[in-house]
Order: C-alpha cells, then structure tokens, then sequence
C-alpha cells in the first residue's frame, strides 16, 4: 500500500488535483485521508465523497499546525498561497490526480514559486520554466504549491542577525584599542578579515590580515595598534572556535567518545611527525652513497 506523508527535509509540497465526477455528497477531509493510500484517494474522488479543495485544504492545516506550530517540525519552506484557487480549477486527468507529493527545493518551478535550494544567493529570482520532474508532475495532473515570505522571514532574518553581531564584535574589539568605531571602518575590518581568509597565502590568513587591515585603517590609527588589534582579534576568535567546537563534540559524542578522537588524532599526528624525521635522517646517507658511487677507484 502507497502512502502519503509529509517528510523532513528542505521540501516544497506539491499537490495533483482533479475534479470530482460521481454524485456522492463530498465530505471534509480528515486525518485519515493524511495517510490514506493512492488508490484509496482517486475512488474518493471519483465517487465525490472527497474534493481537492477538501484534501488541499487538509494538508494546508496539518502544515500549520505540525510544521509552522505545534512540533515546529520546520520541514516545509513555502507554501503556494494560490493552492485552494488552483484545486477549485483543477482538471480531472492525470495519474496522480489528487495526490499530495514533496518536492525538494532544489526543483526549478516556473511560477511565482522559489527554488533556492537553502541558499539566500538565490532568494528573489523565481526559475523561468518548470525542470524536467517538474513538467512531468504537471502533465500527471499535479498541481504544484510552495510562501517566499517564509523563507525570507526565518533564513534572511539569522543572516541579518549574525551580521550585525559581527559587526558589533568588531566594534568592541576597535573600541577596546582606541581605534575609531564607525561603520566604514567596520566594514573595512570585514572586509580585509574576508579577503585575507578567501585568499589566504598562510595558514588562517595571518599575517595577511594584519596588513590589509593596517593598509584599510592608515588614515585612522597607527600600523601598530592595528596589528594588534587584528592579532588579538584573530586569537580570541581561534580561542571561541575551540572552544565552541569542543563543547559541542562533548554534547554531540559524549566526553568519552570526544577525548579518544583527540587522542587519536594526537598519535597520528606523532607517527606522521616519526615518518618524516626517518625520511630526513635517510637523505643523508642515500646522498652520500650516491656520492661514493661517482668517485673513481
């Protein structure tokens, strides 16, 4: 038996309807019809004991409450605000007919719709055609729902937030060295932070940052207080990462399992460490062999 669900992931729903046919008096759709199977749904449509309007409207529901409330599951990205229109209009062929499917957000859908894939590069720019799964769910008879603003609200709203926590970090640092604290400046930080680690040409990019921050903010502070600020910056942020980084394989692992990986890692690192000395002291004597080979007898 073919079920329907609603699965975890970054997904878009997407909902074949058809039209009624028979005589029967439609009824509301309820919990049962959430997991009913395929063949279940098309004799209900085709009865009219059940309307796309009705099942659309039921999965629009248990979103709202399971996905947006309730659990806060968080699996649904948008829903179209177009669906219960594009059900009342529905045709009535098809094999999937009236059958709820997910897609991925990762599925190009030339609608209103957004196709992102979890990424806020691609927020604002709908696909100009459907993809190939796409074309074929609506030949099927699919019609396909996903609400912009929701992923705007919830994926924009934690970008704009750790921004402006970054920059206010970098203003506590500026302050805590006498270097001005403004908004070009700031961004000039940023800025000379994200080349030196994009194109880094030693490890962590130190070093590099330090001079392109000295370069950004030579009209506003001295090379060496700069410096300082940028290395002292680096430091505490190499400290955080750390430690962060530690205590969530602590609470992910479990201390035991966590302090074995460092230990484990600590004796690769040696035998990596042991290997490359034996490689060093073997030059020598293969050099000197090669030496003793090219002198005459």
């Amino acid at each position: 038996m073919q079920h329907v669900w609603i699965k975890p992931a970054a997904l878009t729903l997407a909902l074949a309807v058809t039209l009624s046919t028979g005589a029967a008096q439609a009824r509301d759709a309820n919990e049962d019809d959430a997991f009913a199977s395929i063949a279940t749904i098309r004799q209900a449509y085709a009865t009219g004991a059940l309307t796309p309007e009705g099942l659309t409207t039921l999965f629009l529901s248990r979103i709202a409450t399971i996905d947006k409330a309730g659990p806060t599951v968080n699996a649904v990205l948008e829903t179209n605000p177009d669906a219960l229109a594009i059900a009342r209009k529905a045709g009535k062929t098809g094999p999937l007919a009236g059958i709820p499917i997910l897609l991925k957000d990762n599925i190009d859908t030339g609608d209103r719709m957004q196709t992102t894939a979890g990424s806020l590069a691609l927020v604002g720019k709908p696909a100009p055609h459907d993809s190939a799964v796409a074309a074929k769910l609506r030949k099927a008879g699919a019609v396909i729902l996903r609400t912009p603003r929701l992923y705007l609200t919830r994926v924009l709203s934690l970008q704009v937030a750790s921004y402006v926590a970054r920059m206010g970090v970098n203003a506590t640092y500026m302050s805590a060295f006498g270097i001005p604290v403004t908004i070009r400046n700031i961004f000039l930080i940023i800025a000379a932070n994200s080349i030196s680690s994009t194109f880094a040409v030693t490890p962590g990019g130190v070093g590099t940052q330090q001079a392109l921050a000295s370069v950004a903010l030579r009209d506003v502070a001295p090379a060496s207080t700069v410096t300082a600020y940028s290395l002292a910056q680096q430091l505490i942020s190499m400290a955080w990462n750390i430690t962060f980084g530690l205590i969530m394989m602590i609470s992910t692992f479990g201390w035991s399992t966590t302090k074995g990986m460092i230990q484990e890692s600590r004796k690769e690192a040696k035998q990596k460490r042991s290997l490359s000395d034996l490689e060093k002291e073997d030059e020598p004597d293969a050099a000197g062999a090669d030496a003793a080979a090219g002198e005459p007898s």
